[in-house]
Formats: C-alpha cells, structure tokens, sequence
C-alpha cells in the first residue's frame, strides 16, 4: 500500500481512539462523582450563565481589537464589527481548545475579504497566531509565579522559568523582525517531499505577497508598538476572563471559603495541563481532571472541578454554535449574491 494513504488513515484513526479514551473517561468520572451532583451544579447556575456568556463576549472583543491593530488598513466601527463578527465565526471551529488552535484562522481572513484585502487579512491572522501563542507563554509564566506563592515552587524555579519565556520571546520577536521573507523561509525549511507537494508555484507567489503584509508591521517603531499592545490583549483579558468566569461558576454552585486568588490559579492550572496534553480532541476529561486536581488540592472537593469543567464546556459550545450560525448567514449571503452584482464588485 502506498505511505501516503497509511499516514491519514493512521492519524484519523488515532484521533477516533483517543476521542473514545476521552468520552470512556469522562463516563467514568461522571459516575464516580455522581451525576445528581453535576446536574445540581449546573442548575444551580441558572440565568448566571448569561453572565457567563458576556464574559466571553467581552473576551471577544478584546482579542479582536488585539486583531485589529495589526491590520494596517483603515477600519472604521463597522469594519471592527465586522473583525468581531469573523473572531467569533472563526474560533467557534476551535470549541474548547486550550491552544486556541488555528483552524478557523483561513475562515477569519475569508469572511473579512470584502473589507480587508485578502492577503492582508491572512498575513494578520497569521500575526494574530504568534501574538496568542506569546500571550498563552506569559499567562503559563503567571501560574508559575502564583505557584511559587500558593505551593512554595523554589524561587530559583521561577526565576529560570521566567528567563526562558521572556528570552524566548524577546528573541523571536527580534528573528522575525529582522528575517526577510519569513514565511518563505518557514516554507524552504521544510523537507522537500512536502513542499513538493503542496508549495505550488502560485502559493509560493501568493505566500510572498503575503510576506510583504507581515513585514509591514515590523518596519516602523510605531508598527512594532501594534505589536505590544496586541500581545497585551491576548495575555491579561484571557488571563482575566477565565479567571472570573471559574470565579463566578463556583460563586453560582456555592463554594465556600472562596478567593479569587484561588479560581485564578484553577484556571491556569486548566489551561497549562490542556497545553501539555493536546492530544484528546475538546480535551475531554483533560480539563475536568485538572481543574478538579486544583480544586481538591484547596479542599473544594474534585466534583467541584468537574462541574467547572462541564459548565466551561456548555458555554464555550454556547459561542460555538453563535459562531457557526454566523458562517452559515455568510454563506447564505454570498449565495444570495445575483450575476450582476458580481460584475460589479470584479469592477
């Protein structure tokens, strides 16, 4: 048999055994905590939920602003609504994945191709990865200096977790800034069997007009400050929102001695065990599992950490289906579109 046809069939397979691994799992930790308990848990969140959802909204839009500033094209309030409307779309493919995982990053620059041109709109979500990426290292850096404090982790731990973060995102900021051609160049360091077949004469062509929109926002000291402010974007209001949302979810379900200190770090130990063990798709059973570890490890009980997780998982499908309604509308729009009216866009 061919090696090209046992390579997918080998990958969609394993996904399919790790999915069931997760779904088996989470049966067994939801009979082992009980599912009167869960069902209580989630009841008792009741019109809360909203509040939960506007969290996220807020979320949204901070991210998207984050998006925003590394598009060097005017945008007026609508154009921003428009980048707000695409986030959503876009990241409801991802539902509850803690990497944030760019699938729904090609769905972002198609859906704002009538406001952004399309190549800019691709060189800036291909930013906007990279800004999440150092975002999500600066929030893991958190939960260790919070860790030093809340489980006495060695100083020196901290201060050599914190000079390898920081140093590695200060030193590929400056490769990427100074490197030439970076995608092109990303695209050349891969084996020749693979750019053989898939880089194209036409998508090399197209990756280089691309490159020139991603070095714009390298060339000016002004530019590079959009970069900042987008990195702060994607690190304190994920941090934050995360955090009040476990706050409030164990408000809602009646925890007592409750701190937000301590549903900040619940959070984070969610979110970095998550990106460690990517492996089981929607992280099933990863979330539960770690946030009822954190939640046990400051005497909340692990049914605590299971209904967060549940409860996390409900809303972030509630955003998931907004988004995909989104993209059917687009869809449903684009096929509304008459002969005529095409003429006169191609114009």
């Amino acid at each position: 048999m061919d090696n090209r046809v046992i390579i997918p069939i080998t990958m969609k397979k394993t996904r399919k055994i790790f999915l069931a691994i997760g779904i088996l799992l989470l049966v067994l930790m939801i009979s082992v905590f009980g599912v009167d308990k869960l069902v209580a848990d989630i009841l008792s969140v009741g019109l809360g939920f909203f509040l939960l959802m506007f969290i996220y909204f807020l979320n949204h839009v901070f991210l998207t602003y984050g998006w925003r500033v590394l598009i060097m094209y005017p945008l007026g309030l609508k154009g921003f609504f428009k980048l707000l409307i695409a986030r959503i779309a876009g990241d409801s493919t991802t539902v509850i994945n803690a990497a944030a995982g760019a699938a729904g990053d090609p769905i972002k620059a198609l859906y704002i191709k009538d406001t952004v041109p399309l190549n800019t709109g691709l060189a800036s979500v291909f930013l906007d990865r990279i800004v999440h990426s150092i975002g999500n290292l600066l929030i893991i850096l958190t939960g260790v200096v919070l860790a030093a404090f809340l489980l006495g982790i060695p100083f020196w731990a901290v201060i050599a977790a914190a000079v390898v973060i920081i140093g590695g995102i200060f030193y590929g900021i400056s490769y990427i800034s100074k490197k030439k051609n970076f995608l092109i160049h990303v695209v050349n360091s891969l084996p020749q069997f693979v750019q053989k077949k898939f880089i194209t004469r036409k998508r090399r062509s197209s990756l280089k007009k691309i490159d020139k929109e991603f070095s714009h926002i390298f060339s000016s000291k002004n530019n590079l400050n959009h970069f900042y402010i987008s990195i702060i974007m994607h690190y304190l209001p994920v941090m934050l929102s995360g955090a009040f949302e476990v706050y409030f979810i164990m408000k809602f379900i009646s925890v007592s001695n409750l701190s937000f200190i301590n549903a900040l770090f619940i959070y984070l130990f969610g979110l970095v065990v998550s990106i460690i063990l990517p492996f089981i798709p929607l992280n099933l059973v990863i979330s539960e599992g770690s946030y009822a570890a954190a939640c046990s490890y400051f005497g909340y009980g692990p049914s605590v950490g299971v209904s967060i997780g549940f409860i996390r998982r409900a809303r972030a499908l509630s955003w998931s289906f907004i988004g995909i309604g989104f993209l059917l509308y687009a869809g449903l729009l684009k096929k509304e579109t008459t002969p005529e009216e095409k003429k006169k866009k191609r114009k």
